[in-house]
């Protein structure tokens, strides 16, 4: 009888470590599966960075002949166009678009008064007149005097 008792226990023994053995390949499986999942959201993001590249990023591209790469031509909203107008060139728009006396006026406002650096300052400034007299039409035809120059943008 004690061999009928050896068997069966080393049948236990067995049937326990296939048991363990199970799952330690489902752990790994689950590891393994988890681990693809995070490769390929992370190959994903990377994908997704390389179809949405910057428009100089894109004409670079297509200038050194990569294959498929497409540039887009987007024109700014009207607040970013008026900011870079303003910004490069202060001068050719005066009298037209903005006063030197609104600039100064501006120059004075509390946002304007806590910026640091000049380039933030004007940006600022930017702003304001865009926000205050083009987009408002304050003094009268200043938003369609923004508006013939932003077509031709």
């Amino acid at each position: 009888m004690s061999t009928n008792q050896d068997i069966m226990k080393a049948i236990k023994d067995l049937t326990a470590a296939v048991a363990r053995l199970s799952a330690k390949v489902d752990e790994s499986e689950l590891a393994n599966r988890t681990m693809v999942e995070m490769r390929w959201s992370e190959i994903s993001q990377k994908i997704d960075i390389f179809t949405n590249l910057s428009e100089q990023s894109a004409q670079h591209l297509a200038e050194a002949g990569a294959a498929g790469a497409t540039v887009r031509k987007t024109k700014a909203n009207r607040p970013v166009a008026f900011k870079k107008l303003f910004l490069e060139d202060r001068e050719k728009y005066m009298n037209q678009l903005y006063t030197q006396a609104e600039i100064d006026l501006f120059m004075q406002h509390e946002d304007v008064v806590k910026k640091t650096k000049a380039q933030d300052k004007y940006s600022k400034i930017a702003a304001l007149i865009y926000n205050n007299h083009i987009k408002t039409d304050t003094p009268a035809g200043r938003n369609s005097a923004f508006e013939s120059v932003y077509s031709n943008i």
